[in-house]
């Protein structure tokens, strides 16, 4: 009774183990997953930004039962780490959150659902709005998004969409 006690304990110990959610299958699948995600944000990053940006894959860190995950990445020439993406200039969090934001929708198959981006390209340069553009259209065209919805100072982002309805509010907030 004890040797079987002994093995049901080493086997129950084992299984406890696989299934810690901080360092067993479960976070194992779920840094895959986000991991996978990433690849596909940095596809979409690598279609706007001029210079090398990408997001590093995530090493999760435990602390206690909670998983904490940092976004890592590089940037520049130099091809610079960075801790987190919170340490990115704006324009660089503004290409982050859109590269997220269509991923998102596409892999959860809602394309049916606006794209939404509220002052979109207003923390980057021209080359880089009009590149965003680019792939905008581009993503629209090819993955079917139906509706965007857009919210821009910028005469060089929204007037680059054909077909589309435009509103101006203000004529002396639009930058040329």
């Amino acid at each position: 009774t004890i040797q079987e006690s002994d093995t049901q304990l080493k086997h129950t110990k084992a299984l406890v183990d696989a299934l810690s959610p901080t360092k067993g299958l479960i976070a194992q699948g779920l840094t895959g997953f986000v991991n996978h995600f990433i690849e596909m944000v940095n596809t979409v990053i690598d279609s706007i930004w001029t210079y090398p940006l990408k997001l590093e894959a995530v090493v999760p860190s435990s602390n206690g039962f909670e998983l904490d995950y940092y976004f890592p990445f590089t940037s520049g020439e130099e091809l610079k780490h960075h801790k987190d993406v919170s340490d990115g200039s704006e324009g660089m969090k503004s290409v982050f959150d859109l590269a997220f934001q269509i991923t998102a929708l596409k892999n959860l198959d809602l394309l049916d659902y606006p794209l939404v981006l509220d002052e979109f390209g207003a923390n980057l340069d021209r080359a880089h709005r009009e590149k965003s553009s680019e792939m905008i259209t581009k993503v629209m065209e090819e993955l079917g998004f139906s509706q965007l919805f857009m919210i821009s100072h910028f005469a060089a982002t929204y007037g680059s969409f054909e077909n589309a309805n435009k509103f101006v509010l203000d004529a002396t907030n639009i930058d040329r």
